[in-house]
């Protein structure tokens, strides 16, 4: 009777009280509603909507992949245990699969990193994907004496983009932004398009004169 309290004031309508005729309506509409239903119940019908339920032979073929690591091979190329999850650049193998997927070599593959200077405040810096951003050397060359990547969590609300899907295109905001020297070197570049997996690929000289990028 949840209607009752929220039913319009009584009003004569041609006999019927305009109150009493919209709830009658609605009583009418559910009773063909639950007939519908029981209709459906009476068919006996076996169906399962839960997510995810594969058989066991489905479920087999996941094994093997369970035992391509043994027990000595834990360790990336930088030395880095693949089991620790929280590394924040990633697994420089995975990174290299990746710029192969895209058909390019690694090298001409560009990730976009977030910085906060002690004077100059957001800076950004792309290089390319197998690189580490030496802080030091960013924090001389943007006229700051300290230098730290901004946490994850300050990403998406300071530039739009969600981690791994960070682009030097279209940030909420137009930071300075530095990009490596190397990017003379190659025809085309690829940068992050905005989403994770979507890349753009571009004359890296385009992507220097639509950012305002500095060489560094």
């Amino acid at each position: 009777m949840i209607y009752n309290s929220l039913r319009p004031p009584r009003k004569n309508c041609g006999g019927l009280i305009k109150g009493e005729y919209m709830m009658s309506e609605n009583a009418l509409n559910l009773n063909e509603i639950r007939k519908k239903y029981d209709e459906l119940k009476g068919l006996g019908l076996k169906l399962d909507m839960s997510r995810g339920k594969p058989d066991m032979a489905q479920l087999d073929l996941s094994i093997p992949m369970l035992h391509t690591l043994d027990d000595n091979n834990f360790i990336c190329e930088n030395g880095m245990d693949v089991r620790n999850y929280g590394e924040f650049k990633g697994i420089p193998e995975v990174r290299r699969l990746f710029a192969e997927i895209f058909g390019m070599p690694a090298e001409q593959v560009f990730k976009t990193l977030v910085t906060r200077g002690d004077k100059t405040g957001l800076l950004v810096f792309c290089i390319p994907v197998l690189d580490e951003l030496d802080l030091r050397r960013a924090a001389q060359i943007s006229g700051n004496k300290k230098l730290e990547m901004i946490h994850v969590k300050e990403l998406l609300p300071l530039t739009g983009y969600m981690r791994g899907g960070c682009s030097p295109i279209g940030m909420k905001k137009k930071y300075p932004t530095y990009i490596d020297e190397t990017y003379i070197l190659f025809d085309e570049i690829a940068v992050s398009a905005g989403m994770r997996g979507e890349q753009i690929i571009l004359a890296p000289d385009d992507l220097a004169k639509f950012v305002d990028a500095k060489v560094y």
